[in-house]
């Protein structure tokens, strides 16, 4: 059997002008749109996305015995044009006859390429009366919008448990009257800024972006109360889960709308988004600025940044992630030889190479990187511990073990074929041994109050408790560093998380969200039973520790 010709092939860059059967019809596609095992046939189906001019070689008439040929050109949107072949005779010679099928007839001479029938040509193809009863079959396609009903059906009742959720969550903040955590000094500075008194606490530690920014929708508002305050940080918690689908989207449309709703209900994050804490706000413009730089909109991505840093400065790490996330394709393409295109890169690095400077200005203006200096002591600057990263570890192997799974797999593979993955864990146990050390005070405060106190105090206190959180911190390092991103440059996110995590003294699990938040957003989703069993235990430990947190029973 013959090859299709150059002048066939080129026609299609979907069918490359094939036979086909009801072997290699997709199962998600209608009977009726392939061909029968006996009718010779060389077009690709209607559904096809094909950019270019498809050959079509059928009979020309339902009887089998009939001899005529008729030959069509036809697009996905139901248009006819001429064969590309040179006359009617070459384009069926080319496309149907280095299949083995006969030649055309004389009779087929005065038929006109471009009046041919698509619709016709499938029916005719199928001999007759055995492809009109598959044409005429509508139970499959019943069956199909009978799915697809059910299953918005279940989308919908999914969406709405999960409003629902977080509105039950939403009204026990407003109902509560008490400050929570943080939200002592947090919502002081922006009572003193809504009455006009500009003076910054000695106790506030960020630069007072977040509640000059709340103060002046209170002052549009005029509120002034707790509730309200709370009810301005929930929007930003809205605005913060509305950017993540964004960013998904664009990074991979595949389960958006799940990989969103498993970020809107992460435990760490979910009960932060209703009370009067700067976390919400500095992780919704770090997607943001993310989001702006996977559009190639880099001086928006900058800006952004820049506005992240006056909610939270150490921020400014993440002006060097999104500058190699943008970089990356370009030095691929360049070879790893940036100086042939250095204006190019340059055009790129500038907006956040602008942050950094700026950053510095601000550090050499203040003395110190937190804006209020007697914090300094708790928060001192360049100095890096082992505490956050290993803590972030440790969340990750608790919070998600079915999606650590996969890249165990993979870790035990590449294990298998070479050596260099088993120094992964010997060096993750060895720095865990000699560099991780609970030696914050304020992590010894109120273990019976604060969660992560109290894991922290077992680990530092007793050894059981050490051995474990080094053996899941271990295991949770190997089984991500198999992450499957959407994204090849996405795995750079690895060593800023680990520089932003290590340059915090203080462990706390509220500087996990942002390294966590990229990685939700930049990983590839597992199958749907592991996806839809993680979401489902979110969702519950979410609502728990919203709903326990609000009513002062403890703190993350």
């Amino acid at each position: 059997m013959r090859r299709p010709s150059a002048a066939c092939r080129a026609t299609s860059s979907i069918s490359r002008c094939r036979r086909r059967s009801p072997s290699t019809r997709p199962a998600s596609a209608p009977s009726w749109r392939w061909y029968a095992p006996i009718a010779p046939a060389c077009w690709p189906p209607p559904h096809t996305p094909c950019s270019k001019w498809a050959c079509a070689c059928t009979m020309h008439a339902s009887p089998p015995s009939a001899s005529a040929w008729k030959i069509s050109s036809k697009s996905p949107t139901g248009m006819t044009r001429p064969c590309p072949a040179s006359s009617r005779k070459n384009c069926c010679r080319h496309c149907c006859g280095a299949w083995g099928m006969p030649r055309p007839a004389p009779e087929a001479k005065d038929l006109p390429c471009s009046r041919a029938v698509f619709d016709d040509a499938v029916m005719i193809a199928g001999w007759g009366a055995g492809m009109s009863k598959r044409w005429s079959d509508t139970g499959a396609t019943s069956n199909r919008i009978a799915d697809v009903v059910s299953r918005r059906r279940w989308q919908l009742l999914a969406i709405a448990v999960l409003a629902l959720a977080w509105a039950l969550a939403a009204m026990r903040a407003i109902r509560e009257p008490m400050l929570i955590g943080d939200e002592l000094v947090h919502a002081a500075q922006i009572h003193d800024f809504l009455h006009g008194h500009f003076r910054v606490l000695p106790t506030l530690t960020n630069i007072p972006g977040y509640h000059l920014l709340v103060a002046g929708l209170l002052a549009l508002a005029g509120h002034d109360t707790l509730a309200a305050m709370r009810v301005v940080n929930m929007g930003f918690d809205l605005a913060c889960i509305g950017m993540f689908y964004l960013l998904r989207r664009g990074v991979d449309r595949s389960h958006a709308a799940r990989a969103t709703a498993q970020f809107a209900f992460f435990p760490l994050l979910y009960p932060y988004g209703f009370l009067v804490y700067t976390d919400i706000l500095s992780v919704a413009l770090v997607l943001a600025a993310l989001w702006a730089t996977r559009g190639g909109r880099h001086v928006l991505s900058g800006g952004i940044l820049l506005l992240a840093l006056l909610v939270r400065q150490n921020d400014v790490v993440w002006a060097g992630f999104l500058a190699s996330f943008a970089l990356w394709p370009l030095l691929q393409e360049t070879d790893w030889r940036p100086w042939r295109a250095g204006y190019r890169m340059l055009a790129i690095a500038w907006p956040y190479l602008a942050v950094v400077v700026l950053f510095v200005v601000y550090w050499a203006w203040n003395g110190t990187i937190v804006f209020s200096k007697p914090e300094a002591l708790i928060h001192p600057d360049m100095s890096f511990h082992w505490g956050n990263p290993f803590f972030l570890l440790f969340v990750a192997g608790v919070l998600m073990p079915l999606q650590l799974i996969g890249g165990l797999r993979w870790f035990g593979r590449e294990a298998c074929r070479r050596y260099w993955p088993w120094l992964l864990p010997v060096i993750v146990l060895l720095v865990y041994v000699t560099g991780f050390k609970v030696d914050n005070f304020f992590n010894h405060v109120s273990p019976d109050y604060f969660i992560h106190n109290a894991v922290l105090v077992a680990v530092d206190g007793q050894r059981w408790a050490w051995l474990g959180f080094g053996l899941v911190a271990t295991v949770a390092a190997c089984a991500l560093a198999g992450t499957r991103f959407v994204l090849p440059q996405a795995w750079v996110l690895f060593p800023f998380a680990a520089f932003y995590l290590s340059a915090s003294w203080l462990i706390d699990g509220r500087y996990t969200l942002i390294p966590l938040a990229l990685w939700l957003a930049l990983r590839q989703q597992d199958g749907n039973v592991v996806e839809r069993t993680t979401l489902a235990g979110w969702v519950v430990l979410a609502q728990y520790l919203a709903l326990g947190m609000s009513a002062r029973h403890f703190m993350l």
